[in-house]
């Protein structure tokens, strides 16, 4: 099952007005409180300017976020000690915005230049304090409320570090499951390539030998149409183009099939081995049984089906009983075939594992992949899934076309 894809949301990406605007009301409540400290026009134009200035400096705290910093700090305090000087009291809130400017600072810089910048900002608004008691009259030099207030703006630079830790986080998990992604995807590939390339070699191994097989007669009639009538020689005539071009069109289909190569190329060995047949079930079953699975077999009618049909539904079967020993380990497997108003029905199923699963079962099979794309190729359909008992079971539903009949050679 794909995970969500997660989104982002980073500062950046917030439209301007409201990058601007949420800065200029961080400057609000001190513009209303201005009231109640000293309503005075030098008061007010210190305050304003100083929520302005604030506000201005925050907007390149995305670019350079160290700099935006000391830019709001130095507004801030120089707030204050111009108004210790000139003998005008500004509200404490006037300095919010540098709280805002601690947490864009732990958010946008790197760890340790904004480390260093918290720590002299803390020691530079210490100095401020302490300057302002020594040199602003004592009704104005600031309570513990002051102080208080200015020692607790860090806390926004160490919200903003955990903002941060937690967005690198989501990108980090972001590119995991798009390198998951990706490598799902090729691996999917992978297997539909092998089993394309599978197919063909079957293909080549039973539809290719037939057309030969037939072209060959073909050819011997042919140069025996002394011996014919005429309008049986263009009948052979048109039975050997018809040959050739069936030739040359298949080869042009396994030429397709092979277009992409996979990572490791089968051997030799493998190439040539010789297509399996029905017939070849007790083989299996040997196998299976070998390997300590318990296999029931119900084989019906498997006359009239071409060695593609038969290679195909014997591999289908192999890959299924494969399936059940690895996911359902010690589980009886049940094999049946039967056929029906000409259509051949495979059917697969395991019993409840009698042990724990060797592999999880929600893992993506690359097999029932693969058995998909024989049964499509043999314009069939197929159906998989859990069985009510706890098992599972594979059914494929093949139409069934009669073999070729063999023509006999005279010399």
């Amino acid at each position: 099952m794909p995970m969500p894809s997660m989104v982002t949301v980073t500062w950046s990406t917030i439209p301007f007005a409201v990058r601007v605007g949420v800065p200029a009301a961080v400057g609000v409540p001190a513009l209303l409180d201005q009231a109640n400290e000293e309503n005075t026009p030098g008061a007010w134009a210190l305050c304003v300017l100083a929520v302005v200035l604030s506000t201005a400096s925050s907007l390149g705290r995305d670019r350079a976020p160290v700099r935006s910093f000391a830019a709001v700090l130095a507004v801030g305090i120089t707030t204050q000690l111009t108004a210790a000087a000139s003998g005008v009291e500004v509200t404490t809130l006037v300095v919010l915005p540098l709280g805002f400017a601690f947490y864009f600072l732990g958010r946008n810089a790197s760890t340790t230049p904004s480390a260093i910048a918290a720590v002299a900002s803390i020691v530079l608004m210490l100095g401020a304090l302490a300057l302002n008691q020594v040199t602003a009259a004592p009704e104005r030099g600031g309570g513990l409320d002051v102080i208080a207030v200015v020692l607790a703006l860090p806390l926004g630079w160490a919200v903003g570090v955990v903002v941060r830790a937690r967005e690198q986080q989501l990108d980090q998990a972001r590119r995991d499951q798009e390198r998951q992604v990706e490598l799902e995807d090729r691996r999917v590939t992978d297997a539909r390539t092998q089993e394309r390339l599978a197919i063909a070699r079957d293909m080549h191994d039973v539809v290719a030998h037939s057309l030969t097989t037939l072209t060959v007669h073909a050819e011997v009639l042919r140069s025996r149409a002394v011996d014919l009538p005429q309008w049986a020689n263009d009948r052979v005539d048109a039975l050997a183009t018809a040959a050739r071009q069936a030739n040359q069109e298949l080869h042009g289909l396994l030429g397709t099939l092979r277009q992409e190569q996979p990572a490791s190329e089968p051997s030799s060995h493998e190439a040539e081995e010789p297509a399996p047949r029905l017939s070849d079930l007790r083989g299996l079953a040997t196998a299976a049984e070998q390997a300590g699975q318990h296999v029931t077999w119900d084989v019906g009618d498997t006359s009239g089906l071409s060695r593609l049909q038969e290679s195909a539904l014997y591999r289908i079967t192999q890959e299924c009983l494969n399936n059940a020993r690895r996911h359902a380990p010690g589980a009886t497997a049940h094999v049946r075939i039967t056929r029906d108003a000409g259509l051949l029905t495979l059917g697969v199923t395991n019993e409840p594992p009698a042990r724990g699963p060797s592999t999880p079962r929600n893992l993506p099979g690359l097999g029932l992949l693969g058995i998909s794309e024989r049964v499509t190729a043999l314009g069939g359909e197929v159906r998989h899934g859990p069985t009510a008992e706890g098992g599972f079971a594979v059914v494929v539903h093949v139409p069934v076309l009669p073999a070729p009949a063999s023509v006999e050679t005279t010399s």
